[in-house]
């Protein structure tokens, strides 16, 4: 179990030096032809709405987060809802892509997304089960066979989460790009589309680093237990 320990927190290590980008790309971003049209559209919750409408669903339903802590929006794939963040700037051209991304979130398969909520409910509740579980059963061979099968959920988990957000992280800015072409000229919308490709290739990894750390910590901390306690 040592080796199983240290080869997780040594992965976990390089992973991050692997994804990590040092240069921080801008969570606004402002265009002059972009901008402007992005402007007159209106709120977050309005695009959301247009979005959905350009796409032909009219099931999802759009509600505004007042909460101005809350700095991402997301989609509920059990209510079939998108939360909206509360808009801020509206010359803000990545507001565009944030909700279309939660768009495609919005017609992806839900037999998918209800798996994935399912396996991170589990995940969590095995780790509180079989941490719980080591105090009262020193069998070592048991402790890391039950940790085995918490690295195939977690990795059962992670891997429909990548599938999700890769498909919704790439298909969201075309979204965006073929919802806005009829909105902005050409040569305006083929530079705004550049910027934001160069901004995915910079934080695409460190996301997915984000994804596996919602798990991987899981792991860690009850490889920990079964060595120690």
């Amino acid at each position: 179990m040592y080796i199983l320990l240290i080869c997780t927190i040594v992965s976990t290590i390089i992973l991050f030096f692997i994804c990590n980008e040092k240069i921080k790309p801008e969570t606004v971003i402002y265009h002059d032809g972009v901008s402007e049209v992005v402007e007159k559209i209106g709120d977050n919750k309005q695009i959301a709405k247009e979005i959905l409408k350009f796409i032909g669903n009219d099931k999802t339903q759009v509600e505004e987060n007042i909460d101005p802590k809350i700095k991402a929006s997301f989609y509920n794939f059990n209510t079939d809802k998108i939360t909206i963040k509360n808009t801020e700037d509206l010359k803000d051209c990545s507001r565009v892509i944030h909700i279309s991304h939660e768009c495609i979130h919005s017609i992806q398969d839900k037999k998918l997304g209800f798996t994935h909520f399912i396996l991170s409910n589990i995940q969590i509740l095995y780790f509180l089960g079989i941490f719980i579980y080591f105090f009262y059963n020193k069998n070592l061979d048991l402790r890391f066979n039950l940790l085995l099968v918490q690295f195939f959920i977690f990795i059962l988990t992670f891997f429909i989460k990548v599938t999700l957000e890769s498909d919704a992280t790439y298909r969201g800015p075309e979204l965006a790009f073929t919802y806005l072409k009829d909105k902005v000229n050409e040569k305006d919308l083929a530079d705004f589309k550049k910027n934001i490709q160069d901004m995915l290739y910079s934080i695409v990894p460190m996301s997915y680093f984000s994804f596996y750390m919602q798990g991987v910590l899981l792991l860690i901390i009850a490889q920990a237990g079964a060595i120690f306690i």
